[in-house]
């Protein structure tokens, strides 16, 4: 439990000071304050972990511990880029300087400490205690305000229907997502419902899957929690093992702050997929919840902040106990918009302005200081911590002028999510933002990335779906740990045609990007020197790009996960039959006439889903005998000669989605679709009546076939004509 994180902060601060011999005393003052809290707090850890001490609070504590860490290592960087670029550094107008930054971070850590200390308190007495205002973090306060049968207002409608939800009985694994800003209640709801409901269920966990975490680290953690053995380092291993424990077992998980879909793919590949158990995932980043809804069995529950009305009431009852006195009605209103509906912080602000004097005067003086206290760490700390994560979100979330306004207080930012607004240019003032390493624009109008982005060397994801860029500048090459690149659009209709996908152009020195595991869907005009490059960029997982470049490539990225390729083809690439890593392909528009693209691909050991669109001009697909042993979905598209599908004994033994679209020669349903033992999903889209009437229960008779699939829907122009289930 002796957190990595922090052992490594030691080390990187020990070295920062003994680099750094020339620092004000200030700073070198502050750097060692630092390193003596970071010792104390890990000499804590080590205690813990002595005592076996893994309750849920323990555990949310170390990971505000690695905030903290993870805040020092942001300080240390402004500095060295403060060194690095004194005239930018003069540019960002910082409000505080490093000294005062590490001064609030060792301040922090100190309440960090007495939070430990009071769980130890708490821990130790079995009498209640009376509601302080001692500093609850962002992670804990749910946790404890979720336990103590502490009722949140304008949380027991949805409270109810979770429960219901996770009580009703359904052979397959069900997954709801808790999706909603910052500050709105989600883990203290899934808190509730997991106390009432767990009893019910053979085992249950409770984990926190946070950006700091390692997919390897979560699977661990879920071990761990469930009680079984966790040895092992790679994720085959613990995945297994976590199979093999769930396998005949009714389970409940919770999921608490998921940040990335590959997470939760980690966990979900792990989960059998039966004995009606319930995973409950919490997240504040709807587009992963709805990139991870495939079918029925996953569900979106999107929490809403608190009406005027139930606000009002949750703050009466931590402010005063009771109703509002008359005299501090207008202030009172007017602190209350700044928690702008947000359960956690108007709790938060409740519990501090109770201890205050309920005069008018004393309300007022807090009201006026709110922000500067909030900016300084003052007393209301906590309090900023939700709202200031939240405010961002709201502003930018709320933008209808399609300008960005990013505050001072704002400078420290890593991540910054403003998909699906309606900007036309790209802010300028996000190139200010040196630390970001997450930054989406997807879903909006922007034609343009300016020179200027090349400022953001921390930057390790830049999305740019759905917008109109069709360009980046040389400058990227300067985003030396840029790890995640997607830049395209789709112009959908009810036909998928070949320009429905509009990629990028970009230098032909792409190569000197040596971190990037996600690149889509790149164009090239000197299409050998491209080829070249992309052979240098050995961490490539995902690869988008037109089959013209794919017939020339030789020696691909050898650990490619997901490979999407473009375009006509003469002949089929032989060496994607080499990438064993492959789990995704994707394969559109070659109009393969000789090469048959299932022979290629199929003995692919952890080949997961296939797409064949346009892709195959030949009459019939065989399926052989124990093949595509992995494959769990296959979708066939717009083969125009396609006329039988013959799937043999054995083959398929994992599939359990068949998606059969515009294949309009077929004439009749795959020959041993019956031996799918796994298939539970089958969506038939724009097929011909004469073939779909094969699997209507009265039609022709072959409905037998396929009664064993639980989802059997035939679709006309995207709308659902028949349920054939």
């Amino acid at each position: 439990m002796a957190d990595g994180a922090v052992s490594f902060l030691l080390l990187k601060l020990q070295t920062f000071a003994s680099r750094e011999w020339n620092l004000q005393e200030n700073i070198r003052n502050g750097v060692h304050d630092l390193q003596i809290e970071m010792q104390s707090i890990e000499a804590l850890m080590r205690d813990a972990d002595a005592k076996k001490d893994h309750d849920h609070r323990i555990k949310v504590w170390i990971q505000e511990v690695r905030i903290q860490a993870h805040a020092i290592e942001d300080v240390l960087d402004l500095f060295r880029f403060q060194q690095d670029q004194e005239s930018m550094w003069h540019h960002l107008k910082m409000r505080h300087p490093i000294s005062n930054l590490i001064q609030d971070i060792n301040t922090r850590l100190a309440t960090i400490k007495k939070t430990n200390e009071s769980y130890q308190s708490m821990a130790s007495t079995s009498s209640s205690t009376t509601e302080t205002n001692t500093y609850l973090n962002v992670r804990v306060a749910p946790l404890i305000i979720g336990t103590g049968g502490d009722k949140i207002v304008g949380m027991e409608e949805p409270k109810r229907k979770l429960v219901s939800w996770a009580m009703e009985r359904n052979q397959k694994l069900k997954v709801m997502f808790v999706v909603g800003m910052a500050g709105l209640g989600k883990t203290t709801m899934a808190r509730c419902v997991f106390e009432m409901v767990k009893q019910h269920y053979d085992c249950h966990a409770w984990i926190i899957a946070s950006k700091s975490r390692t997919k390897t680290e979560t699977l661990r953690s879920l071990l761990e929690e469930l009680g079984c053995p966790r040895e092992g380092s790679n994720k085959v291993t613990l995945s297994n093992r976590l199979q093999n424990f769930l396998q005949h077992k009714r389970y409940v998980i919770i999921v608490d702050d998921l940040w990335e879909k590959d997470v939760w793919e980690s966990i979900k590949l792990a989960l059998p997929d039966a004995n009606n158990s319930r995973i409950i995932i919490t997240t504040r980043r709807g587009d992963v919840a709805n990139s991870c809804r495939e079918d029925d069995s996953i569900d979106i529950h999107k929490l809403q902040p608190l009406s005027l009305e139930c606000a009002e009431q949750l703050f009466s009852k931590k402010a005063f106990r009771g109703r509002c006195p008359s005299a501090l009605k207008e202030v009172s209103k007017s602190i209350l918009q700044k928690c702008e509906g947000l359960p956690l912080g108007i709790i938060e602000m409740g519990r501090l302005l109770s201890s205050k004097s309920a005069t008018p005067y004393e309300w007022k003086k807090i009201h006026d200081s709110l922000e500067s206290e909030l900016k300084s760490g003052g007393g209301l700390s906590n309090t900023m911590n939700v709202l200031q994560v939240t405010r961002i979100y709201l502003t930018i979330s709320n933008l209808s002028s399609g300008k960005v306004n990013i505050g001072s207080n704002f400078r420290l930012l890593k991540v910054l999510d403003i998909q699906g607004t309606p900007l036309g240019n790209f802010p300028s003032a996000i190139t200010d933002l040196v630390l970001l390493k997450y930054l989406s624009l997807r879903k909006t109008n922007i034609r343009s990335i300016p020179k200027s982005l090349g400022k953001l060397r921390q930057l390790e994801t830049l999305d740019l779906k759905q917008t109109r860029v069709k360009k980046l500048p040389e400058s990227v090459l300067k985003l030396a740990k840029l790890r995640h690149l997607l830049v395209y659009s789709y112009n959908m209709g009810s036909v998928v045609s070949f320009d429905s996908v509009q990629g990028f152009s970009v230098s032909t020195k792409i190569g000197a990007m040596k971190n990037l595991q996600k690149l889509s869907f790149v164009r090239a005009k000197r299409q050998h020197r491209m080829i070249q490059e992309l052979r240098n960029l050995t961490q490539l997982r995902k690869l988008g790009i037109p089959l013209e470049l794919a017939s020339m490539a030789s020696n691909p990225p050898r650990f490619l996960q997901r490979l999407y390729l473009k375009g006509s083809l003469k002949t089929f690439p032989n060496w994607v039959s080499s990438l064993h890593d492959l789990v995704i392909i994707r394969l559109k528009w070659s109009s393969l006439s000789g090469d048959n693209p299932i022979e290629a691909l199929q003995d692919l050991p952890n080949l997961m889903e296939l797409q064949l669109l346009d892709a195959y001009t030949g009459t019939q697909l065989d399926f052989e005998a124990n093949k595509f042993q992995k494959l769990k979905i296959l979708d066939l598209e717009q083969l125009k000669q396609l006329g039988f599908i013959i799937m043999e004994d054995d083959t398929l033994p994992s599939l359990q989605k068949l998606i059969i679209r515009q294949c309009n020669e077929l004439e009749q349903v795959p020959v041993g679709i019956n031996n799918l033992r796994r298939l539970n999903e089958l969506l038939l889209c724009d097929m011909p009546e004469k073939f779909v009437a094969q699997l209507k229960k009265k039609g022709s008779g072959l409905h037998h076939l396929v009664h064993r699939v639980s989802v059997i829907h035939s679709y006309q122009q995207g709308h659902l004509e028949e349920d054939l289930s």
